[in-house]
């Protein structure tokens, strides 16, 4: 018989819930024939099944870092492990320099690879990046992924050695020392249940003395979106030792990436007390947000086309319990390239000095955490910023912010103290660098794609039943030059893991039904899904290119019958409201799964066909290509336009003759653009390079 809290184990976002629908009607048929069901619980049951019903697009685990191997510890059985000292006091790690990017600084921490160390699965954090505890081991594989429901310890966070001998502490000094630190349940994931905890340990002595100093169970009304503050005294003459440890293990389902804790800010120290919360830090606590509203890379041609730039936002945290004062400086770095030539151009400026964190006022209040706007923006006007030579395929743009704090700053109590002369650190932080978390890039990319991920996934995402279809909604800025575009096709990154032999996959391409996925605009079918590296793209290409000319449109796949179909998905840039699912017939707006796909559709000159799926024969030739400015069209042409790709209409003159035009442009340019005409009833276009 299952009880009502059971139910809350099956978790709706995890792969297995058609296993659930069935587990729940078996045993609603066995308590009705028993009649032992009360109405309560057959209403539960059945609004617990319509949920899961629409429930069928999914978040699943992907591998960590390059292999996706497990990290276990070396083992030497010949040779001797080679003995480092103990730390000494302070211990901290704020987690914003993780080793290979995604675990625990080794320095600091041992055989700690299961904990991951990210920027996205964490709310408003105190700090850039989190230690996120879960039911993964460290190459992203569930510790048990046969046993759905089996729960246990999971990831284990464990200091290196610690020396707390009378030679470091004094018995004086005993009562002094304390361990703080930040945590958050659930976050952007997977939320704990009621008897999930995190536990925190304490090592004695003795060869295998773990002790449990504390164990945090979730709030009866917890906040996700919350980084509690905790202390706890290392209380205990035991514990005083030259190899003293302490290690945070949660205990969660086995079967997954449920149950999540998020960690951060943790610091051992003496001469603290129950009441010592607040440090001189003032911290980044996230990257930079998207610079093309919801994009982080748009097509160069329709950035110059619609000057498509927004204030990215960015996270700050006073972590001193007073008000501070806090200026931030931005700096960028541009780097263009043409790719038919290799050559390079690079710029770097700084694109503001000292920019008040609010508009009025540098002031933040104590122990705030405040979302600031980067007002002062690259500049689009600026040649050397962004090159207007049309031969350059990309740009890429990464943007530096570097806050102006007294971090590190020593505090100056030698009279007179005038207020900016003087820093609030203290002898007994040396020599922890609290500026380390002061500075942040990010990286946007002009070139030939739309991207709202950053390239990074943390999970993927997919359909769980055959026959469901996904689509992704993107939108062109059509207000201004760029009316229209060719897409000639799209990168979409499958996790590895999760191919299948042979495995093949139809995508479709839709037009836009009041904000809902429409009619089939193109079906690409039986595309092999290949097996590349982690967060590396596949190409899905198509011929001929299809010209879109409406605002909206939407990609996406249909979950084959054979196989599962994954794609990554990076959830620092949530973009799940432009997600939709097919069930029945019928698109849903996804509810379920927070994040952007990595599905970048891909746009530049190609053959245009407004029929898509008909080939024109007729004759097709453009010479000479490269030219200085006069050049041949071969067959029956019209409506003949020449465009830069900034949209402008170049003025040329022409001269039909024996089925060949003759093309003149008037005062040409050196440069790249693009020729568009019409076949018949084919509107087709070509690049066309004009040289000195």
């Amino acid at each position: 018989m299952i009880r009502i809290d059971e139910l809350f184990f099956f978790k709706i976002n995890q792969p297995r819930t058609i296993q659930l629908v069935n587990c729940l009607i078996i045993n609603r048929q066995l308590y009705t024939s028993h009649k032992i069901i009360h109405t309560t619980l057959v209403t539960f049951l059945l609004l617990l099944l319509a949920h899961i019903s629409l429930a069928q697009f999914q978040r699943f685990p992907t591998q960590r870092g390059e292999s996706g191997k497990r990290v276990v510890k070396s083992q030497n059985p010949i040779g001797r492990t080679k003995q480092t000292p103990p730390l000494i006091l302070p211990f901290f790690d704020d987690f914003s320099k993780p080793f290979n990017g995604i675990y625990a600084d080794t320095s600091r921490w041992e055989d700690s690879f299961s904990v991951w160390v990210n920027d996205g699965m964490g709310i408003h954090p105190p700090t850039i990046n989190v230690a996120s505890f879960d039911g993964l081991d460290s190459a992203g594989v569930a510790y048990n992924p046969n046993e759905v429901l089996l729960t246990g310890y999971t990831d284990n966070l464990t200091s290196k050695p610690i020396d707390l001998s009378e030679v470091k502490i004094t018995l004086t000094e005993r009562p002094t020392v304390y361990l703080s630190f930040f945590y958050q349940w659930q976050g952007n994931v997977e939320a704990p249940d009621e008897k999930d905890f995190l536990q925190l340990d304490f090592k004695n002595a003795t060869e295998n003395g773990w002790e449990t100093a504390m164990t945090i169970f979730p709030k009866g009304n917890p906040d996700r979106t919350m980084f509690y503050d905790t202390i706890i005294q290392i209380n205990g003459d035991q514990f005083f030792h030259d190899k003293f440890q302490f290690r945070f293990r949660s205990f969660g389902r086995l079967s997954g990436p449920f149950d999540t804790w998020h960690l951060d800010y943790v610091y051992v120290n003496k001469n603290r007390n129950i009441n010592d919360l607040s440090f001189p830090d003032r911290a980044l606590s996230t990257r930079p947000g998207p610079l093309f509203g919801k994009y982080r890379s748009i097509p160069r041609n329709h950035f110059f086309s619609n000057d498509q730039l927004t204030a990215p936002t960015f996270e700050i945290q006073n972590m001193k319990n007073v008000e501070a004062s806090i200026n931030f400086r931005t700096e960028g770095f541009f780097s263009s390239t043409n790719l038919e030539t290799g050559n390079t151009i690079t710029y770097q400026t700084v694109i503001s000095k000292a920019t008040p964190i609010n508009i009025t006022d540098n002031v933040i209040f104590a122990n705030e955490h405040k979302t600031i706007r980067m007002d002062t923006l690259p500049d689009i006007n600026d040649i050397l910023q962004f090159p207007t030579d049309p031969g350059i395929d990309s740009t890429l743009i990464r943007l530096t912010i570097a806050l102006q704090t007294k971090d590190n700053i020593p505090f100056n109590n030698t009279p007179p103290i005038e207020p900016d002369s003087t820093g609030d650190y203290t002898p007994n932080y040396i020599p922890i660098q609290f500026t380390t978390n002061d500075t942040l890039t990010a990286d946007y990319v002009l070139s030939s794609y739309y991207a709202y991920d950053d390239g990074f996934a943390e999970y993927a995402a997919g359909l769980i039943e055959a026959g469901n279809l996904v689509a992704y909604e993107f939108e062109l800025d059509t207000r201004y030059t760029l009316k229209q575009d060719t897409l000639v096709g799209f990168d979409i990154y499958f996790p590895p893991y999760a191919i299948t032999s042979n495995q093949t996959v139809d995508f479709f391409i839709y037009h836009d039904d009041n904000g809902l996925p429409g009619d089939v605009w193109l079906r690409i079918p039986s595309k092999r899904v290949l097996r590349k590296g982690a967060n590396q793209f596949q190409r899905i290409e198509f011929l001929p290119a299809l010209l879109i000319d409406e605002k909206k449109f939407y990609i996406g796949w249909k979950e084959p019958v054979a196989g599962e179909v994954v794609v990554g998905l990076d959830i620092s840039n949530d973009t799940g409201d432009k997600i939709f699912v097919n069930t029945n017939g019928f698109w849903y707006q996804n509810e379920d799964v927070r994040g952007s796909l990595m599905l970048r559709p891909i746009f530049g000159s190609g053959i245009i066909d407004s029929s898509v799926g008909v080939e024109d024969e007729m004759v097709f030739a453009v010479y000479p290509n490269p030219n200085r400015g006069s050049f041949y069209i071969d067959g029956q042409v019209g409506a003949i336009e020449i465009l830069s790709l900034t949209g402008q209409k170049i003025p040329f003159e022409s001269e039909t003759s024996d089925n060949r035009t003759e093309i003149n442009i008037i005062s040409p340019a050196p440069g790249l653009y693009v020729l568009r005409y019409k076949q018949g009833k084919v509107i087709k276009s070509q690049k066309i390079i004009i040289r000195r």
